[in-house]
């Protein structure tokens, strides 16, 4: 303004939007955060009102904006004023009476250890917090992915585990590739401009082309790349000269991942900053904490050992704990390995009842070496080690055989007698093993059979409310997206079934079983056409279509904007929670034999989950309230008996007396627990309807609990 104004030129501003919330929804503090910007912004204009000619919005309301995700604008979509609108018309008042709160970044910490520079997963990263890099800055779904950080005596080293569907580096602008941007602020000034020296932003593509913001600060940088099919890694060593590396010390940090399709970035993805300022500003990164440093020794890469070497007792820094076999809470294991490929590993008591001492997270872990080419793993431990950590409050034993990882409750074994082995065995199916028609539908995916059995007996079935996690490594196709990759259980007559809370992360696919068999991972088709309509249900659309919770109303539309009524949503539960019952008392005229929501809806009838209406009907045509919708869904969490956590703060809906009494619990739950969110203006809108993509996200979020 300042530059234009004084060249004496007319100044015309066009387009103005500013985002704010996600998925259309905005919450009250958003919605005053951004009445703040544009305060602040109309403050500036009236500062140079004689230069400036007009100032046009770029849309009326929010829901006919292009950036209707991020209600831009200063009027909603019941063209009410927004705290935007009284933002532009009063600023002063405004920024008086909306001071902005104080900004609360991400925090994560960075451990001390010195890997190689090759793009791989090397151990020294194993115990490194992970940040999740998740929080989109444009409105689309893209890719997504997990930064870890380590530090020494001179650098920072970061580690960034990309999962992408396609990867492209056709433009020309490095950050229309794909590609990952790490900003580090040294002295964490947070200021709001890049201070020579210290701050830094440094840009690495899948092909390990890097580029930096400035230039200067490519003097001692290293990075390595390594692509596994559309994902890839990404791992760097910038050299912190701007500061003295100890302990404790708080460093400015933030890490973007660049997602291109089509010769255009499609979107990014950060792990705090959300504005989209972080080139130029260092007051929006998140920090990062330097621990674990008293006294690294020469214990080699992962810098926790003392003078003794990687197999001596030198002092880990913020534990104290001794080292030789892994982490304190870690027993390692050397499998051995037959001439076949079978590979066989027992647990030592000693070390196992030295690791719970040490346990912290109720989890303590076996970690068996050497089982990198075998075909099947047998890990074998005494059910007397078992009722050992009950004793010591240990709730589950995670075992990773190489080929896999099984997390077992320890609650599986309450009933076994004390002087039983237990035996986990870990099968990579050979395809002639595998009946033809599975192997048709199987094609190249590899299929692990999973056995658990105590004193030489088999425990196929866990019972109930015993859920046994189970996760292994695979390669994403080129092309194809980790919502769409599906977990099957196969059963002896070679049927598959769809593991509903079965995904793809990061590299691995993971699912919850409530048996053990045979599974395998195969990446499905879907052809809708019109999701990307609401671009930000698309994953959750696909994912919940490819496991055939959700249809299309043809083969290849969704219609995700179209209202749902009662009976397509309870269809949706059911079939998400994969509940049962006869299903034979129909009180309901409305619900007639045959109708293809019969069975769904009188099987949540007769386990409690719905009611009927006054006049004797279901309403299976009516749109169905947003209020109901909550009511629905907690009645299926506590049918199933899961309880879901509480991941956001309560928020006091200014409409709360507009909420039913009988749907006020089931609100604040789902509310509490992220599934549902509020509407602008702090709304909750109970009586609101909700559309086919809403109602998508909902489920999607659910399927992690189940």
């Amino acid at each position: 303004m300042e530059k234009f104004s004084s060249l004496g030129v007319e100044i015309s501003i066009t387009e103005l939007d500013i985002t704010a919330g996600s998925n259309s929804t905005l919450t009250e503090d958003q919605a005053n955060e951004q009445g703040y910007l544009y305060a602040q912004l109309f403050k500036l204009y009236e500062e140079y009102a004689d230069s400036i000619e007009r100032v046009t919005f770029w849309g009326l309301t929010d829901s006919t904006s292009w950036r209707k995700e991020g209600s831009p604008l200063l009027f909603d979509a019941n063209l009410q004023a927004k705290p935007a609108y009284y933002a532009i018309m009063d600023p002063d008042k405004f920024i008086a009476e909306n001071p902005p709160k104080e900004k609360v970044v991400k925090q994560a910490n960075a451990l001390f250890g010195t890997p190689v520079i090759d793009g791989r997963v090397d151990s020294v990263w194993s115990e490194v917090y992970g940040m999740k890099i998740e929080q989109y800055q444009q409105a689309w779904q893209g890719a997504t992915g997990v930064a870890k950080a380590l530090w020494d005596e001179e650098n920072l080293y970061v580690l960034i585990q990309v999962q992408d569907d396609k990867l492209e580096d056709s433009n020309s602008n490095p950050w229309e590739q794909d590609s990952v941007e790490i900003f580090v602020d040294q002295n964490n000034g947070k200021t709001t401009f890049y201070e020579e020296g210290n701050d830094g932003q440094y840009r690495v593509n899948f092909k390990n082309v890097a580029t930096f913001n400035p230039d200067s600060m490519a003097e001692g940088f290293e990075s390595a790349t390594s692509v596994s099919g559309t994902n890839y890694n990404v791992e760097v060593k910038i050299p912190l000269t701007a500061v003295t590396l100890v302990r404790n010390t708080k460093i400015g940090f933030d890490v973007q991942i660049n997602d291109a399709k089509d010769g255009s970035r499609i979107s990014a993805t950060t792990w705090n900053d959300v504005t989209g300022t972080g080139y130029m500003d260092t007051s929006v990164f998140g920090e990062l904490t330097l621990v674990r440093a008293t006294n690294p020794g020469t214990g080699g890469s992962g810098g926790s050992g003392g003078t003794g070497g990687s197999g001596g007792t030198g002092n880990t820094g913020d534990t104290g704990a001794t080292v030789g076999t892994g982490s304190v809470d870690t027993v390692t294991v050397e499998a051995t390995v037959s001439k076949e490929g079978k590979a066989t590993a027992k647990v030592n008591e000693t070390a196992f009842v030295e690791a719970i001492k040490n346990v912290k997270n109720g989890t303590v872990k076996i970690e068996v070496k050497g089982t990198e080419q075998a075909k099947n793993v047998v890990v074998n431990l005494a059910v007397s080690l078992i009722k050992t950590a009950t004793a010591a409050n240990v709730k589950n034993i995670e075992i990773n055989a190489g080929i896999a990882n099984v997390e077992l409750p320890v609650s599986l074994f309450a009933n076994s007698k004390e002087d039983a082995e237990i035996d986990l065995q870990i099968n990579k199916v050979e395809a002639a093993d595998l009946l033809e028609e599975v192997r048709n539908k199987v094609g190249n995916n590899v299929v692990f059979d999973f056995n658990l059995s105590v004193g030489g007996e088999k425990l196929s079935n866990f019972g109930a409310n015993q859920k046994v996690k189970v996760s292994y490594p695979y390669t994403l196709e080129a092309g194809t997206k980790p919502g769409k990759v599906v977990i099957y259980f196969i059963d002896d007559n070679g049927k598959f079934e769809v593991v509903k809370n079965g995904r793809y992360n990061n590299g691995a696919v993971q699912f919850k079983a409530k048996h053990f068999s045979k599974y395998v991972a195969i990446p499905v088709e879907v052809s809708l056409k019109d999701i990307y309509e609401a671009s930000w249900a698309t994953e959750s659309i696909e994912a919940l279509a490819a496991r055939e919770i959700v249809k299309g109303v043809s083969a290849d539309s969704f219609l995700p904007m179209k209202e749902v009524t009662r009976a397509e949503f309870v269809q949706m539960i059911v079939q998400s929670f994969g509940l049962e019952s006869e299903g034979v008392v129909n009180p309901f005229s409305d619900v007639k034999a045959g109708d293809w929501y019969e069975k769904a809806v009188l099987t949540a009838y007769e386990l409690g989950i719905v009611k009927g209406k006054t006049d004797g009907s279901f309403g299976v045509n009516e749109k169905i309230s947003r209020q109901d919708m909550a009511v629905i869904t907690f009645s299926a969490l506590k049918v199933a008996d899961i309880n879901v956590g509480s991941t956001s703060e309560a928020i006091d809906f200014v409409d709360n007396a507009n909420i039913s009494q009988y749907a006020k619990e089931a609100v604040s739950v789902m509310q509490k627990a992220g599934i549902i969110s509020g509407m602008p203006g702090g709304r909750f809108a109970p009586i609101d309807t909700a559309n086919r993509a809403q109602s998508a996200v909902i489920i999607y979020k659910l399927l992690d609990e189940l």
